[in-house]
């Protein structure tokens, strides 16, 4: 079962308070199977020129917490 955070603003947004709570949510739901789900997750912003950054990682996202603060403030992302 995938999960989804999209966020657009008409003001810059630091992503890192929203992908704690993600990571939380995340880390706590389950699959109706019971699985935890914790396949990987990927994180893409916008950013100043108009082009993507994408970051993709194979663990968890409730296992890679320590990257929230380096995603710079954006209007949009998506994770």
């Amino acid at each position: 079962m995938c999960r989804f955070l999209l966020v657009k603003s008409k003001n810059l947004v630091k992503p890192k308070l929203l992908l704690e709570q993600f990571a939380d949510m995340a880390q706590a739901s389950r699959a109706p199977d019971g699985d935890r789900q914790g396949d990987g997750w990927g994180y893409a912003s916008r950013v100043e020129s108009g082009k993507w950054k994408v970051y993709k990682d194979l663990k968890p996202v409730w296992e890679c917490r320590e990257l929230f603060e380096t995603f710079p403030a954006t209007e949009f992302f998506a994770v």
